[in-house]
């Protein structure tokens, strides 16, 4: 039988095989499964080692994409990138909802707060215009002098 360090060195060198981010991504994720097991043997988890988990395969995931970038990079490379990932702080420090917040867009959803400031998006992505009214469309809104606003009022309004 082969002992565990055996078959963690056998890993070890097959991920060395692979030239890819996204190859050596996906020994890297066979490893996990490998020695720490799939879903049933973490059920008893505590929800902080769950979490690390997850970070770890977001993590993974954006090495990965480095392909488009550099095809083949040297071991080195990898092992370099993967572990300065894993020496950030896991999960988020401080309070939510106290101080400077930094977050995906898809993390915003619900959140209050006294200034947002979004970086990188292009004019009309975010909001996104709204849709014509089937029923009151801005021309008869106009013309019917209702006080409605339009789709034009709308957007006006979200830039500030």
């Amino acid at each position: 039988q082969i002992s565990f360090m055996e078959r963690l060195d056998q890993s070890l060198e097959e991920l060395a095989c692979d030239s890819s981010w996204s190859g050596r991504c996906r020994r890297v994720r066979s490893l996990i499964r490998d020695h720490l097991g799939g879903h049933a043997a973490r059920e008893d988890w505590p929800a902080d080692e769950l979490i690390a988990l997850e970070e770890i395969g977001a993590i993974l995931d954006a090495l990965s994409e480095l392909d488009e970038i550099e095809p083949s990079p040297p071991e080195e490379s990898f092992r370099n990138a993967l572990t300065a990932e894993l020496q950030r702080p896991i999960g988020r420090s401080g309070q939510t909802g106290v101080g400077v917040q930094v977050v995906g867009i898809d993390r915003t959803v619900g959140l209050e707060a006294d200034l947002v400031i979004v970086v990188g998006l292009a004019e009309g992505s975010l909001p996104t215009r709204p849709p014509a009214d089937p029923l009151l469309t801005d021309s008869r809104r106009v013309s019917a002098r209702t006080g409605l606003p339009t789709r034009h009022d709308h957007a006006a309004r979200q830039q500030h």
